[in-house]
C-alpha cells in the first residue's frame, strides 16, 4: 500500500536476533565472567516516509524476543569476618515491543546507512539462575537480584539493502543508552522486509 505519489510506504518485516548482555557497573560485589550469543526473533510492521531523494524516514513497531546467558561471579558474605565467591551460570529471555525511529541515507544504489533512536518497552523478563558447585550450597538461588525498567532507549545503527521493489534486507546494532537496568542488553539484528 502506497501513499498517492509514493512518498509513504507500508511494509511488514521479520528477523532475527543475536544478542548478549552486560552488567551494569554500578552493580557491587558481582561480576560477568563471560557471556554467550543466543538467536531470538522479532516481527511486526514499518512505515517509510520518503522525504528527499536521498532520504527517508522510517518508523516500526516490532514484537521483540531477545536470548542469552552468561556466567557470573557473585561475592557472599557468610559472617561479619567470612567471604567466599559462588558462580552462577544466568539464562535470560526477554520479551517487548519495540519502537524504532531511523532515518536512512541513500549511498549508492540500493544501498541506505541507517541511525536512529529506539524506545522499547520490556513486556517481560525471565532469568533463571543455576548455582555451579561451590564451597558452601547458597541459601537461596534469590540472592542476588537484577533490577530493571520497563521502558529503554536504545541507539540503532545500521545499513539496508533494497533487493526490489517489494523486498529488502537490513542488519542492524542496538546500544542501550539510558544505562538504568542492572542487565544491558547488546543487540545484532538481521531482518528482512516486505513492501506492501
Amino acid at each position: 500500500m502506497n501513499g498517492q505519489n509514493s512518498n509513504i510506504n507500508f511494509g511488514i518485516k521479520t528477523g532475527l536476533n543475536y544478542s548478549n548482555f552486560k552488567l551494569n557497573s554500578s552493580l557491587e560485589k558481582v561480576e560477568l565472567i563471560e557471556s554467550e550469543n543466543e538467536i531470538g526473533f522479532q516481527v511486526g510492521g514499518f512505515v517509510n516516509f520518503k522525504i528527499h531523494k536521498k532520504f527517508n524516514i522510517q518508523t516500526e513497531l516490532l514484537f521483540n524476543n531477545l536470548n542469552t546467558s552468561g556466567l557470573i561471579q557473585e561475592f557472599i558474605r557468610t559472617s561479619p569476618n567470612e567471604a567466599v565467591l559462588q558462580r552462577f551460570e544466568l539464562n535470560l529471555n526477554e520479551t517487548g515491543i519495540n519502537f524504532p525511529v531511523v532515518i536512512q541515507y541513500l549511498i549508492f544504489n540500493k544501498f541506505h546507512l541507517e541511525a536512529g533512536i529506539e524506545m522499547k518497552y520490556i513486556i517481560q523478563q525471565k532469568l533463571k539462575k543455576e548455582y555451579l558447585p561451590g564451597p558452601f550450597e547458597p541459601l537461596s538461588n534469590e540472592s542476588l537480584y537484577f533490577d530493571y525498567n520497563s521502558i529503554n532507549l536504545n541507539l540503532a545503527l545500521g545499513i539496508n539493502y533494497r533487493i526490489s521493489n517489494k523486498f529488502g534486507i537490513n542488519t542492524r546494532y542496538y546500544h542501550n543508552l539510558d544505562n538504568k537496568n542492572s542487565i544491558i542488553m547488546r543487540n545484532f539484528n538481521l531482518g528482512i522486509e516486505y513492501h506492501l
